[in-house]
C-alpha cells in the first residue's frame, strides 16, 4: 500500500531511539525562528499537509514531542488513507516514553498495517520488556512475513530470544534451531543458542554448536572460550 513504503525507515527511526530524543541538542541555530515561521504559515494557509509535515517535524526535532503528536494526527485526518503518518505517531509516542499508547496506536491499524506494522508492534514490546507479549507477536510475524525474508528471519530471531527472556527454554531451544539453521552465519545468535543448551544441561549439543560455528570461524575467541567450559 502507499503507506507501506515508508515503514522500513519508520523501524529505522523507532530503532534510533535515543538518538531522535537527543535531538533538542543539535538544533540549528536558527531553530527558535524557524518553528516561528512554519507556525505562522500554518496560521495562514491552515490545512496545508507540506507546512504541516514540516511543523511536525520540527517540533520533533525539538523535543516537543505532544505538538508533534497533535499536528501529525492533524495530518493523519487530513490523508486518512496514507499509513505514513498513523506509524508517524507510533514512533513519537514511543520517542515521547508513552510506549502503551505507542502499542495502542500500531494496533489500531489492524490489518491494513501488514506484516510491517506488526514488528513494529513486536519491537515496541520488546522495548517495554514484555517478553511474553513480544514473542506471541514474533510467533505471528512469522506467520505472516514473505518465507526466507529478512523479515521472516528477524521474528525468528525475535521469538528466540523473547522466549529465553519469559522463561520458555524448550520452545526457546525449538526456535534458536530453527533461525541458526537458516542463519548458521550469525554467530552471536549461536553463541546465545549455545549458551542456552548449556544452561539447559544439553552439553553435547551444545558442544556440537560451537564446534560447527569454529570450523568456518576458527578463530573466533568467544566460541573458543565457550568450548573450553563445555
Amino acid at each position: 500500500s502507499s503507506g507501506m513504503k515508508h515503514v522500513t525507515v519508520l523501524l529505522v527511526l523507532f530503532c534510533s531511539v535515543t538518538a531522535a530524543q537527543g535531538n533538542s541538542h543539535r538544533q540549528p541555530s536558527d531553530y527558535d525562528q524557524r518553528v516561528s515561521d512554519l507556525e505562522r504559515r500554518n496560521a495562514e494557509t491552515p490545512g496545508d499537509p507540506k507546512v504541516l509535515e514540516a511543523l511536525a517535524g520540527s517540533y520533533a526535532m525539538g523535543a516537543r514531542y505532544s505538538d508533534a503528536i497533535r499536528v501529525t494526527r492533524e495530518l493523519s485526518t487530513l490523508l486518512p488513507g496514507n499509513l505514513t503518518y498513523r506509524l508517524r505517531l507510533v514512533n513519537l509516542y514511543a520517542w515521547s516514553g508513552d510506549v502503551d499508547r505507542a502499542i495502542e496506536e500500531v494496533r489500531s491499524l489492524g490489518d491494513r498495517g501488514g506484516p510491517d506494522a506488526i514488528e513494529l508492534e513486536c519491537r515496541l514490546l520488546t522495548w517495554k520488556r514484555s517478553a511474553p507479549g513480544a514473542a506471541a507477536c514474533y510467533a505471528r510475524l512469522r506467520q505472516v512475513a514473505a518465507p526466507g525474508s529478512a523479515q521472516q528471519l528477524n521474528a525468528e530471531l525475535g521469538l528466540a530470544r523473547n522466549l529465553v527472556w519469559s522463561g520458555q527454554a524448550g520452545p526457546a531451544i525449538r526456535a534458536y534451531r530453527e533461525y541458526t539453521t537458516s542463519s548458521p552465519g550469525d554467530s552471536t545468535a549461536v553463541l546465545e543458542f549455545a549458551r542456552l543448551l548449556c544452561y539447559q544441561s544439553r552439553y553435547l549439543e551444545a558442544e556440537r554448536v560451537v564446534s560447527t560455528l569454529l570450523q568456518s570461524e576458527p578463530g573466533n575467541a568467544i566460541a573458543l572460550s565457550l568450548k573450553a567450559e563445555i
